[in-house]
């Protein structure tokens, strides 16, 4: 097929390709020309980034006996758009606290990432079982004569089995420290200063 220049400055004929290596070049191309499926992005890129955020001024995160809670309020959902990516997870502002009189009360916490992908159960991010491999803890041992707080973050590459189309449900969790009975009350995020708690999910390039 001939190559043709129309007079209302269409082309026709081209074959795929047909311009040759190196003709189109980034300037030549319209801004927002190439997004989605037709970009490629190189690995470690960031795609895309989803952010939720609690203000503990609404009332502390807590709760008590041996039991691993995932955070409802700082749920984030995320559709990949790309095949094999990993998702940095990072969450910031957690007011972590502890209450010990003597040898009993709140030691502290453990905190961890879970995901449920295409609807199903929350598990560990890391693919161990429940309280496995904690990502960050507080911890007091002793008495401190009263109670106190402890400002904590703590990140995690994950690395999900997904299918394109599919959402995934990231959320951070919490149990109580390994070395404190199963009565008292212990806190993913305590409420003394109203502090803002956000909690941020990036889709990287494989």
């Amino acid at each position: 097929m001939p190559v043709t220049i129309n007079g209302n400055g269409s082309i026709t004929g081209l074959s795929v390709g047909g311009l040759g290596s190196g003709v189109v070049n980034t300037a030549t191309l319209a801004n927002g020309a190439a997004s989605g499926s037709k970009l490629t992005m190189p690995s470690g890129s960031v795609i895309q980034t989803k952010v939720v955020t609690y203000d503990t001024s609404t009332g502390s995160i807590a709760t008590s006996g041996d039991t691993l809670t995932t955070v409802s309020q700082l749920a984030l959902s995320i559709t990949p758009t790309s095949a094999n990516s990993k998702f940095f997870l990072t969450c910031t502002g957690i007011n972590g606290h502890c209450n010990m009189g003597g040898s009993a009360g709140n030691h502290g916490c453990r905190y961890y990432f879970y995901q449920s992908v295409n609807g199903g159960s929350y598990v560990n991010v890391d693919g161990s079982g429940n309280y496995s491999n904690p990502i960050c803890s507080t911890h007091i041992n002793g008495d401190i004569g009263s109670w106190s707080d402890y400002p904590t973050n703590y990140s995690y590459l994950a690395t999900p089995s997904y299918t394109l189309g599919q959402t995934i449900i990231f959320r951070p969790a919490f149990a109580k420290d390994i070395s404190m009975g199963n009565s008292f009350t212990y806190y993913f995020s305590h409420n003394t200063n109203s502090i803002l708690t956000s909690f941020i999910v990036q889709e990287i390039a494989a």
